[in-house]
């Protein structure tokens, strides 16, 4: 069985800690004790030089100081001994020769000018319209354009940049595999009947690699021969493979898989319709050496 507590005075239930913090009494009570005693207690004042006895309501208004003494602090002198002024003592703020304190007078700050003769706050080296000349002066260019740079530490603009990249062959194959290859591209309707046809005439010969997988000097051939004969087999569209811009990128694909050592055969759209020629020039090409 637990223990129960109550008060001395009123005789209300309290818990435990209720009753060892107000030595048997409800908080209410214990408030009332308290207050009574200190105002039954004989009270001194505080200073060193004075404890005269005082009242219980002089020592709470005077925070433990009589009248005198109270009235003394509010005026800026103390009774004790550490912080009262000694004899020929003059305050800090009271000093003729004080080089530190201002006076309340304000600082006459000399007249500062430009370059170019405006004048300007006290401080600062240049005027608006100087400043932003020399910011724009004090920026880098670009090696190749001549542009202006925002960042200080490279020489090119980006598209200076990206051209010096670009002529490197393993990024410029790099990248156009890896984009070639998140565009998830397929083959179209001429090509898969090509493959069909091709799968059919020879047998494990040639591969499909439209979709970017294989990479020659920033071109993407159609079909490579995956029989170590190094062989490529280009499908062009009637419509898009006549335009002018066409022949002359076509005639740069040629020449680079020429650079490569690759020999080329080209499949037009109409000579799918023709199935028994086409196939004689498709397994002309794979049994000849020179390109068809």
């Amino acid at each position: 069985m637990t223990k129960k507590y109550y008060c001395k005075d009123c005789g209300n239930k309290i818990c435990r800690d209720t009753s060892v913090y107000g030595q048997g009494r409800c908080l209410k009570c214990a408030g009332k004790n308290r207050i009574n005693k200190e105002r039954y207690v004989d009270h001194f004042c505080k200073e060193l030089n004075c404890n005269n006895k005082i009242s219980y309501e002089t020592w709470k208004t005077g925070g433990g100081r009589c009248k005198s003494c109270a009235s003394l602090i509010n005026k800026g002198k103390h009774n004790s001994p550490k912080t009262e002024f000694k004899k020929g003592q003059v305050a800090w703020n009271k000093k003729k020769n004080c080089k530190n304190y201002n006076w309340g007078r304000k600082k006459v700050l000399p007249k500062n000018y430009c370059k170019c003769g405006k004048e300007i706050c006290y401080g600062s080296k240049r005027c608006q319209k100087c400043h932003l000349k020399f910011i724009y002066n004090s920026k880098p260019k670009c090696i190749g354009c001549g542009k202006q740079l925002t960042d200080y530490r490279s020489g090119r603009c980006h598209s200076c940049e990206g051209k010096k990249r670009w002529k490197n062959k393993k990024y410029r194959d790099k990248t156009l595999k890896a984009t070639m290859q998140g565009r998830l591209i397929k083959p179209n309707k001429p090509e898969k009947l090509l493959t069909k046809l091709l799968n059919k005439w020879l047998k494990k010969e040639y591969k499909f690699v439209g979709d970017g997988k294989v990479i020659l000097g920033g071109f993407n051939p159609d079909f490579i021969n995956c029989n170590g004969q190094k062989k490529i087999i280009e499908h062009y569209g009637d419509y898009f493979h006549n335009l002018p811009n066409a022949k002359k990128r076509d005639k740069r694909r040629l020449k680079t898989y020429k650079s490569y050592g690759y020999k080329t055969l080209i499949v037009w759209e109409h000579e799918l319709k023709k199935l028994d020629k086409l196939k004689e020039k498709v397994v002309a090409f794979n049994r000849r050496k020179t390109i068809c």
